[in-house]
C-alpha cells in the first residue's frame, strides 16, 4: 500500500472521528485539525521535542512525519509489541536520530496478554463497535 493512501486513510478516520465528536456535542477544539499533517504542523509550532516516544508505533509513520517536521528531534523510542512490524520500524530512516525499539505494549500493570487484531488498531483491550467503525480493515 502506498504511503499516500495510508495518510488519506488516517485523514478520513480523523475526519470521521471529528464528525462523531460534533455529533456527540463535545467541545474539544483540538479535533478541528482533522488532517494529520496539519495537526503535526500546528503542534510543532508550539512544541519542539528532542525526544519522542511513539507508543503503539505500528510501522512508525507518525515518527517519520515528526522527524520531517521537527529537525530538532534527536532521540526516538518506539514501543510496538507486534513482532511482524519490527522490520518496518528498523527500516525507518531517521538521519541524526538515535532510535530504540522496545517489543512491548505499555500499561499500568505488568502482565502477559494477547493482542487482538493485526492492524493499526490492534489492542489488548476488547474492541467496541466504535473501533470497528473508525479503524476498518484496509
Amino acid at each position: 500500500m502506498k504511503l499516500s493512501n495510508i495518510f488519506r486513510r488516517i485523514a478520513k478516520n480523523l475526519n470521521d472521528f471529528a464528525k462523531w465528536i460534533d455529533y456527540k456535542s463535545y467541545d474539544l477544539s483540538f479535533y478541528k485539525f482533522t488532517d494529520c499533517f496539519e495537526t503535526i504542523h500546528v503542534l510543532s509550532q508550539y512544541i519542539k521535542p528532542r525526544i519522542l516516544c511513539d507508543i503503539g508505533a505500528h510501522t512508525g509513520d507518525w515518527t517519520y512525519i515528526m522527524h520531517k517536521v521537527n529537525p530538532q528531534l534527536k532521540h526516538v523510542v518506539l514501543f510496538e509489541p507486534q513482532k511482524k512490524l519490527h522490520k518496518s520500524l528498523n527500516c525507518i530512516l531517521l538521519p541524526g536520530v538515535q532510535k530504540v525499539i522496545y517489543p512491548f505494549a505499555l500499561g499500568d500493570k505488568e502482565e502477559s496478554n494477547i493482542i487482538k487484531g493485526g492492524t493499526a488498531s490492534a489492542s489488548i483491550l476488547h474492541a467496541t463497535s466504535n473501533q470497528d467503525y473508525f479503524f476498518q480493515e484496509v
